[in-house]
């Protein structure tokens, strides 16, 4: 995994920094709620692709211009991109 692991961009549990960042924990987390899903033969529809977007403009954002979001939103559009990137590799495969 290719994570920065900023402090600053973590999350912290009774003092201890996780080991990736916030965004990278949303992602980690989302693949284990899609491997749940697909464990539980439930496919998504094609429309939840569209939860790609959010990570990509937050992220574009950030590395374009000054403004840096918080770790919330960070954890959040990591999980729905890949929930969003679950249902359109189901739609390719």
């Amino acid at each position: 995994m290719f994570c920065h692991r900023l402090s600053k961009r973590s999350f912290y549990f009774k003092g201890h920094k996780f080991p990736v960042c916030a965004r990278c924990t949303g992602l980690v987390t989302g693949f284990l709620i899609a491997l749940i899903l697909e464990l539980m033969f439930i496919r998504l529809p094609l429309v939840v692709g569209f939860c790609c977007i959010p990570l990509i403009i937050d992220g574009g954002i950030q590395s374009l211009t000054n403004y840096e979001s918080n770790n919330m939103k960070r954890f959040i559009t990591g999980l729905l991109f890949i929930i969003g990137f679950y249902s359109l590799i189901w739609v390719i495969l």
